[in-house]
């Protein structure tokens, strides 16, 4: 996942440049880059090598061809909730999210929300919610909890 938080279509063009010089990345079956911030216009997202792949945004509707090139669905999780993870999350928001999360896959999209409290409380209710990707700054704590888990 490559946030881009300048100029989409300059640094965009730049990346790809770049990971031209490296099929074996490009080719690769195992690696996926998946473009999310500033992006260019979805209309625009079939006019790049098959190699780029999107975040899309959960609030937002997408054409079916966009949507082809679209890998996951992200957005800003107080846009859904004021809850910050210390107690327990409204039911109303639950539910909310919930369907949310459900829409998104059925579409097999995975999800992914931003601006998510970042503790071990948290992560467990955004993956017991279906959250595929957690944002985290404590990668370390979050692989030993999941650990623990499993």
């Amino acid at each position: 996942l490559i946030d881009i938080k300048t100029d989409s279509l300059k640094t965009l063009n730049a990346l790809i440049s770049l990971l031209k010089k490296y099929p074996e990345l490009i080719n690769s079956p195992k690696l996926k880059w998946v473009i999310s911030g500033n992006r260019p216009a979805a209309g625009d997202f079939d006019k790049y090598p098959d190699f780029i792949w999107f975040a899309g945004e959960l609030h937002k509707a997408y054409s079916e061809k966009a949507m082809g090139r679209i890998l996951m669905l992200s957005d800003n999780l107080t846009r859904y909730t004021q809850w910050k993870g210390r107690n327990t999350l409204p039911e109303k928001d639950s539910l909310l999210l919930k369907q949310i999360i459900s829409k998104a896959h059925q579409l097999q999209k995975r999800v992914r929300f931003w601006d998510a409290p970042d503790f071990k409380e948290a992560w467990e209710t955004l993956m017991h919610l279906g959250v595929d990707y957690l944002n985290t700054d404590h990668i370390e704590a979050l692989s030993l909890q999941l650990t623990m888990d499993n």
